[in-house]
């Protein structure tokens, strides 16, 4: 795509601190029950040296576009997105306000908008936060009502992970998760998702599993953030540098180990510098995205979508694995292995 850049440039130059929406953690129960997290996100810039540790920081320096920033209300047609409808509820008498959904236009074509709301102070922050289980299945039920009428989905990625609470967890988080990965493998119309801000773990392939996955110039994806894996494997935060670059999150290392499949620019000093612009750049990449994926017949789209999953990981040292033949490794082991067990059964 040529509007989208396949490698990042590294972000140079200091950051004012902020308070950020991630900086506390929303309580389902009533209002903010978790402690200020400000020792996270608090980089540094060494001119020496550009490593992970700076790249994956300006995103949490100062408050980035979100979702909502990009999707409503009404636009005019050089900005942004234009005609968004903003649809609320799960259809279970519930709705996440941290889950923004709804129908919108890009120059004519109808789409369906999806994307995470964290908010960016300690009021916006009570109210959206961390997506509940609440706000996955609000996201599915657009899934369905998106493949019942056509409309291409795009998905809008801003979260450190979902809400992992004790109200979330009885409600069925890790379900909730696992059946929207299901269904987006099955969904009949194109699907492009866009990492905004950071993408953390289930909570953000819950509704990430697409055919193209785009990311900010400074954005970043992770299983795990790395002040978290740095605790858990170091025992200590501070090795967070470290971690994040045996992780791998940022965009330049998603895109060469072919997780990611393009960056989109932001203008000097980030998104937020210019949101605006960085509007305009990702109203550009979706166009393009959605045009190479509406040439794809049903079968080829879903073949496509579920060909970019399988070849992640499919490769150590050597050369990549095909992906065909990774499958039909698989086929054939369940095959043998249910051969064996029916031969255990009978005799």
């Amino acid at each position: 795509m040529a509007l989208i850049s396949q490698s990042a440039v590294t972000f140079s130059g200091t950051l004012s601190s902020a308070t950020l929406a991630s900086d506390l953690l929303r309580s389902s129960i009533n209002g903010v029950n978790g402690m200020s997290l400000k020792t996270l996100g608090r980089g540094h810039v060494s001119p020496r040296r550009k490593g992970f540790n700076i790249t994956a920081k300006p995103l949490k320096e100062k408050p980035k576009p979100v979702t909502l920033e990009f999707e409503k209300p009404l636009m005019d047609l050089q900005k942004r997105i234009i005609d968004f409808v903003e649809l609320h509820g799960d259809r279970a008498g519930y709705d996440d306000p941290a889950v923004v959904t709804g129908i919108g236009t890009i120059d004519g074509g109808r789409f369906m908008f999806m994307g995470h709301q964290k908010g960016r102070n300690t009021k916006e922050n009570i109210q959206r936060g961390m997506p509940t289980p609440h706000g996955y299945r609000k996201a599915l039920r657009m899934m369905y009502y998106a493949d019942h009428h056509g409309f291409p989905i795009v998905t809008f990625i801003d979260t450190p992970g979902a809400f992992a609470d004790l109200k979330s967890e009885e409600l069925g988080q890790g379900e909730a998760i696992a059946h929207n990965l299901r269904t987006m493998f099955g969904l009949k119309v194109p699907i492009v998702s866009i990492v905004m801000g950071e993408g953390g773990s289930g909570g953000a392939l819950a509704i990430g599993c697409a055919n193209k996955l785009l990311m900010l110039e400074n954005a970043v994806f992770y299983v795990a953030s790395p002040e978290a894996c740095a605790a858990i494997l170091w025992k200590t935060a501070k090795a967070s540098p470290k971690a994040a670059e045996k992780l791998r999150i940022t965009a330049n290392e998603l895109c060469r180990l072919q997780i990611a499949d393009g960056i989109i620019p932001e203008p000097l000093g980030g998104a937020h510098a210019d949101p605006h612009w960085t509007s305009v750049q990702i109203k550009k990449a979706i166009l393009e995205s959605m045009d190479e994926l509406q040439k794809m017949g049903t079968e080829e789209l879903l073949r496509h979508r579920k060909l970019k999953f399988c070849k992640i990981g499919g490769f150590q040292e050597g050369p990549p694995v095909d992906p065909e033949k990774k499958s039909q490794h698989e086929k054939k082991r369940r095959t043998e292995a249910g051969s064996y067990f029916r031969q255990s059964v009978a005799g």
